[in-house]
């Protein structure tokens, strides 16, 4: 049996291409290959949870409550068990197994947690197959701080000023490195999420014809959603998010979660609009922290000098304002109001 391990990165359509999998179950099982459910319905998000270390605590490790090591332990027990029970149950018609989780990418900085992972899959599959898509870094960086003001972010600041060149997060040679070390040089397939690059310039297609997934009529594309936060409603939320947080005294506050996601229910569609960018200065700046890296890999890998386009003609001169209005200030205050009652 092989399995195709989908890494991400984060900010790569992996949303879009797991609810692909997951409404097409049925055209993946005719075609012998599932996608599993014990690591979670849509992002198997617990098998990234699963292969961190021991003393590696993240969001996802405080929602679920695992900071106690004994709690931990046995969750990580259960898990294994579910999942190797799942592969053992698969019919005979599948051949190949399907993981897709961007947290592989996000969370897994060390070897030894990829090693994790490896110690965990290798003995129960002939062949893998690693897929990950790569997109500019300061492209991600502006897609990630809006995820981040939806998620319960608050650091003003578009473009984190901290990263180094050999940030784990951004460090595309590193982060293939450190994958083809464990698993093998030849089981990593890298693409570049530029739609030029896509098969048929579509991403479905694209990751389709990865899989070996025959992309036929009856095959169901999920439905266009609009994620993109306004300057507005950023700047909105990110004040929410410091005065209501989403973790506090270690726990995670489910209340303040609940209310942030009703903020944006109700005023997303009233302050469309496109979000905040950092100034082309700034952008250029921080693209070129890993230049030499994204050189090296280019050459590599894909026979080139530069692995991205270098145009930066969209970013604007100045930096932006986090001002907030009036009409914005007074539609929050009445949903916290309206939630409080």
């Amino acid at each position: 049996m092989k399995l195709i391990l989908h890494i991400g990165t984060e900010k790569t359509g992996t949303t879009t291409i797991q609810e692909f999998l997951d409404i097409n179950r049925e055209q993946l099982d005719r075609q012998g290959i599932a996608f599993l459910r014990s690591p979670g319905l849509t992002n198997h998000r617990k098998i990234a949870t699963y292969s961190l270390d021991a003393d590696h605590i993240d969001d996802h490790v405080i929602e679920l409550g695992l900071q106690d090591e004994i709690k931990r332990k046995k969750w990580k027990e259960i898990f294994k068990n579910e999942f190797e029970q799942e592969i053992k149950n698969l019919p005979n018609r599948i051949h190949t197994v399907l993981i897709s989780s961007e947290q592989l990418h996000s969370r897994l900085h060390k070897n030894s947690e990829v090693n994790n992972l490896f110690n965990l899959v290798k003995p129960l599959f002939d062949t893998i197959k690693i897929i990950v898509y790569l997109r500019r870094q300061d492209k991600v960086a502006v897609s990630l701080f809006s995820t981040a003001c939806h998620a319960g972010g608050h650091r003003i600041e578009i473009i984190d000023s901290r990263p180094r060149g050999d940030n784990p997060y951004y460090n595309y040679l590193n982060l293939v490195e450190k994958w083809s070390s464990i698993f093998g040089k030849d089981s990593i397939k890298i693409n570049l999420f530029e739609k030029e690059s896509f098969y048929n310039n579509d991403l479905l297609q694209d990751f389709s014809h990865h899989i070996n997934l025959e992309y036929t009529p009856n095959i169901i594309k999920p439905g266009n959603k609009n994620e993109q936060l306004s300057s507005k409603l950023q700047s909105c939320l990110l004040l929410f998010n410091r005065v209501y947080p989403k973790f506090e005294n270690g726990k995670f506050n489910r209340e303040n979660n609940q209310l942030r996601f009703k903020i944006l229910n109700q005023l997303q569609s009233k302050y469309p609009g496109k979000g905040h960018l950092p100034s082309i200065k700034k952008a250029r700046e921080f693209y070129d922290l890993f230049k030499t890296s994204n050189d090296e890999l280019a050459k590599t890998y894909f026979n080139r000098e530069i692995l991205f386009s270098e145009e930066f003609n969209t970013y604007p001169l100045n930096e932006c304002d986090f001002n907030l209005s009036f009409e914005i200030m007074e539609d929050l205050l009445n949903i916290i109001k309206k939630h409080s009652i």
